[in-house]
This record gives C-alpha cells, structure tokens and sequence, in this order.
C-alpha cells in the first residue's frame, strides 16, 4: 500500500543499509551505510507537488536546504510536521534551532534534545524547550518520557514490563505511535501511551518492524502531569 512512484533512481550509487549487532540484554550496535540516500537532494524531491495531512522527517544527512523548502511548502499548505532529527542535523544547531518554530513535533531521545536546549535531566531539558513548537517530546528508553505542551509537563513510565529481545527500533516505534496518535485527533495522553505501547512491542521481538501495532488505540496509561 505504499506509493512508490516519487522513488528517485540513482545510477551510480548503492542502496543504503546497516548491520545491526545484537547483544543478549537486546542492546544493539547499528553499522550503517546510508549509500544513494546521502546523496539526496532537494531538487531530486518535487516538492510543490507533494500532498499530505502529516510530514514525518527523520534524518536527512544533515541536508538542512531540503528540510528548509519542506518545512516552508508545509507552512504554506497547512500541513503538520514532526521531526526527529539525526545526528547531521544536530551537528548543524543554529540552522536546527531556526527551524524548530516550523514544526508541530519535535521527538528526540534524552541525549540529543539535551545537545540543543542542555539541562541536567530529561525533565529539565523538555521543561527548557517548553514553547518551541506545540509539542515537545523527549524519550529514555526504559525510563519513559516527557513532553511539554500548552503550558503543562506530562511524564509517561513504560507501557508494560518485557523482556527485550532487540531494542533496534525502539525510538521510531515510539515517534510513529505517537504521531499516529495525533493524527488521529488524539491527546497527548494517547499519543504518549501509543507511542510506548508501540516501542514496547518492537523491543520484544528481533528487527525494527516486527511488533509494530496494527491500531491508533490503545489502553491509556498512567501518565503524570504537572502545571509549567
């Protein structure tokens, strides 16, 4: 079910992949090779003809000309936008930083939302992002997450107690949930619960894909809120 006619053709380049190692406690080590999609440029993407309720963007090797006309073509045709940015953008701060009052959300795990706004913990850090955009949100693994929106802090646990196989995956899992969770029209409550039940099934099996949750809805868990 996914469209494949804007696929652009490389002729000279590879197709990016990685070797994951596996470690018994789950803990992987990702070898990557990002082969003809290091290569991409804006001017490769028709942009003005791209249509969507909702822009997903995660790494983009560092190619902060082409996150710049996507977020622009977005602001201009109403089009919500969730980042998480890889460690290229994160290298490029003050370009990044520019552009974070362009998107709806900004999802990063502990260490790289405290590489752009600092703070002692991930609470501190998400509470200093507070405002950027409308939802802030900051991931720990097995220690949960914050987000930060209209003025109030929420704090998410894990949403179940598993074994992990293979954490490969684990922060997508969650962005997607979480996102597909807004999309949807739901709150913050939801979407934070969707999207650690989503990371929460990845981890218990082998690869990134496999246990990806088939709906919006879940049971809500036990989130905390406090007043900013």
């Amino acid at each position: 079910g996914v469209g494949i006619e804007r696929l652009v053709k490389d002729p000279k380049r590879t197709t990016g992949y990685s070797v994951i190692l596996v470690a018994s406690n789950g803990e992987r080590t990702i070898l990557s090779h990002r082969g003809a999609s290091h290569e991409l440029k804006a001017k490769d993407i028709a942009i003005r003809t791209l249509e969507a309720d909702w822009f997903y963007i995660s790494s983009l090797a560092g190619n902060m000309d082409l996150l710049a006309k996507l977020l622009k073509h977005a602001n201009n045709h109403g089009i919500q936008v969730a980042i998480d940015p890889g460690n290229a953008e994160l290298a490029q701060m003050k370009k990044l930083r520019s552009l974070l009052p362009l998107i709806t959300v900004l999802k990063c795990n502990a260490q790289e939302l405290a590489q752009i706004f600092g703070g002692a913990n991930l609470a501190e850090t998400v509470v200093r992002a507070h405002g950027v955009c409308p939802y802030v949100v900051g991931t720990n693994g097995a220690a949960g997450s914050y987000a930060a929106v209209a003025g109030k802090l929420y704090q998410a646990g894990m949403y179940a107690k598993v074994k992990p196989v293979d954490r490969t995956g684990a922060g997508d899992a969650f962005g997607s949930g979480l996102v597909a969770a807004l999309a949807k029209g739901l709150g913050i409550e939801d979407a934070l619960s969707l999207g650690s039940a989503n990371a929460t099934s990845v981890v218990a099996q082998i690869g990134a894909k496999a246990g990806i949750l088939k709906t919006p809805r879940v049971k809500r868990m036990k989130v905390k809120v406090t007043q900013l």
